[in-house]
């Protein structure tokens, strides 16, 4: 039984539809993209993959390596490695994918699996006469890499072979968030496959070219690896993958500030980070003319995600807005707030120390204001809603143990904190 017997699947070639993309600019302006990312064709898995469990956390997997020729025996290709081959005569490949979706969005956090045959056409974990007999005690050749912030992973191997009926060719797979996104294959030139199997190591005709080949036959060039090096020197190869897959996008949750120990402090949270760089914060005293003040860097991670920046209190209104950006430059921005450091001026409590009573000063109260003490540890000792309208506290301290507190008077948009001390 011949090797085309044991591949199973269709292959369905992805159409990859042509889309039109605004992006905004770092300028502000609005640009169309000319087309979007074209699918890569989906194919078969078959016949040889993993035939073992992998876990779904996958990073204490064995196969979770970036060298993937592991085990490969001598005959195979392995061995000792000297300059770009090996003493099996394996010829060196370091293999670069990218993983993007089809706006050419780079796809960050995903599962890479790889696998390919030896410099015979043997694969690893198997057992049968037509591959070789039994390598089921073996993993070379197979990899789990995970995709960095530009959407990459990279892997060392050797360079494979051919097989009936297949010419040299690479199996992928994309796993995002648990879920497999695409299987694949990916072909080299046929030129190159010439050169490969001329080698000494090697020394095999190359009897199957991506037109006669199996899998390839009906179009690759979405499947092209782009290849450099020589025989003696090894190759470097990179390549795309393009999956149907659009990442949920940065969704702010709540962008709110305070006054706090007269310091503008701002606070926001977000879910569904994924390809997000940094978060840039912007100022303005007029409420249009911003400018950049700060910048922190993005989790980029699931869940909620929390942060905060504090600025020097200005004297008068001030105006903030976050400007959310993305890895690949892409941008959009929050809504804006403004903070009252005026109001801040009219914050006083007194006397200070205190032994009984104290009277605090502030903003006139809206609805939903309170005042609360902590204590050093940071405790709330005390808390209490005020009514609305009013701009003078009485507040009863007499309870309270010797020592330092922070007083907190709180409405829906600004927080002032003073310290106090009690006798």
């Amino acid at each position: 039984m011949e090797r085309k017997d044991f591949l199973q699947g269709i292959g369905l070639i992805g159409a990859g539809t042509l889309l039109h993309k605004d992006k905004k600019t770092a300028n502000g302006s609005t640009d169309e993209l000319p087309f979007a990312c074209t699918l890569t064709p989906s194919e078969t898995a078959g016949p040889y993959p993993y035939p073992g469990s992998v876990p779904s956390s996958y990073t204490s997997s064995p196969l979770y390596r970036s060298n993937i020729i592991g085990d490969l025996p001598v005959a195979g290709g392995g061995g000792t490695v000297s300059g770009g081959t090996t003493s099996g005569g394996g010829i060196l490949l370091t293999l670069t994918l990218t993983l993007q979706n089809t706006a050419c969005t780079p796809i960050s956090g995903a599962r890479v699996d790889i696998w390919h045959c030896d410099k015979r056409g043997y694969y690893s974990a198997y057992n049968s006469s037509q591959n070789g007999g039994d390598w089921t005690a073996y993993t070379f050749l197979r990899g789990i890499q995970t995709t960095d912030s530009s959407g990459q992973v990279s892997f060392t191997s050797i360079f494979p072979s051919w097989y009936i009926p297949r010419a040299i060719h690479f199996h992928i797979q994309v796993y995002i968030d648990g879920t497999l996104y695409s299987t694949t294959q990916l072909a080299i030139a046929d030129s190159l496959g010439v050169t490969i199997n001329g080698s000494t190591g090697y020394n095999r005709a190359y009897t199957y070219t991506n037109a006669t080949d199996q899998v390839f036959s009906d179009g690759f060039s979405n499947q092209l690896l782009s290849v450099t090096g020589s025989n003696t020197a090894g190759y470097v190869a990179t390549g795309t993958v393009i999956v149907d897959y659009t990442s949920l996008p940065l969704k702010l949750l709540s962008f709110k500030a305070t006054i706090e120990n007269k310091l503008a402090r701002l606070y926001w949270s977000s879910e569904n980070e994924e390809n997000v760089s940094r978060f840039e914060i912007e100022r303005a005293a007029d409420g249009s003319s911003f400018t950049t003040i700060g910048t922190v860097a993005a989790y980029n991670r699931a869940g909620t995600n929390n942060y905060t920046f504090s600025d020097t209190l200005q004297a008068d209104l001030s105006y903030y807005r976050l400007k959310m950006i993305d890895i690949d430059g892409k941008f959009t921005y929050s809504d804006i707030i403004a903070v009252n450091g005026a109001a801040f001026k009219n914050v006083k409590a007194y006397p200070n120390p205190a032994r009984d009573k104290m009277v605090i000063t502030h903003p006139k109260t809206d609805g939903n204001s309170w005042v609360s003490v902590l204590n050093i540890a940071g405790m709330v000792v005390a808390r209490h809603k005020l009514p609305a309208g009013i701009s003078t506290t009485s507040f009863d301290v007499s309870a309270f143990a010797p020592g330092t507190y922070l007083l907190v008077i709180e409405s829906q948009t600004e927080k002032n904190i003073v310290r106090f001390s009690k006798l």
